[in-house]
């Protein structure tokens, strides 16, 4: 885990990896559950999450956040500069 005492965190931001050019959707099955687990044990009672991942991966990280005992409170859907094949690259920040 984070070398942080439970509860001392009143926001963590995160870009997680979205299984594109670091990590695969398979690997984030297994780092999302844990990552969020550490999340809800570093945040102080009310603190705050922001995490950014790819549109694939939003089913895990809602998973991993609600198995984490975190609650999901809304997510934006946005898109930035294009991939190297010209598409759209498309992510919520959550």
């Amino acid at each position: 885990g984070l070398p942080l005492h439970a509860g001392s965190v009143d926001l963590v931001l995160s870009d997680v990896p979205f299984g594109r050019q670091h990590g695969t959707l398979k690997g984030n099955a297994e780092l999302y559950p844990t990552a969020f687990a550490e999340m809800a044990r570093i945040l102080r009672l009310g603190g705050r999450g922001v995490v950014l991942t790819g549109k694939e991966s939003l089913p895990l990280m809602r998973r991993g956040i609600e198995a984490a005992g975190l609650v999901w409170v809304d997510s934006i859907a946005f898109h930035f500069r294009p991939d190297n094949n010209g598409d759209p690259i498309r992510c919520v920040a959550v």
